[in-house]
């Protein structure tokens, strides 16, 4: 089966998307928090962090603990497209 990753035109509102490791993994989703700003949620959990840039060759990344920011940057090629469900 063949998987297609994400790029700059996918990164949107409501769109799944799976990390590419070997053992599976959980389905992500882009979404907008209540002060309008881009994050990512795991399916069925809680808010995991919030996309502060988008790329052309990924997208970064800003997690706050305890007040501070921790930046951290994905690469395209680690997010596979999950097709919308209808």
């Amino acid at each position: 089966m063949e998987t297609k990753t994400l790029n700059k035109d996918l990164v949107k509102v409501g769109q799944n998307f799976e990390l590419d490791f070997k053992f599976g993994s959980p389905k992500y989703r882009f979404s907008i928090d209540r002060s309008n700003k881009l994050q990512i949620i795991r399916h069925g959990g809680p808010h995991m962090c919030y996309v502060t840039d988008v790329r052309e060759d990924g997208i970064e990344l800003a997690l706050y603990i305890m007040g501070k920011q921790f930046t951290s940057f994905m690469a395209y090629s680690e997010m596979i497209y999950v097709k919308p469900s209808k």
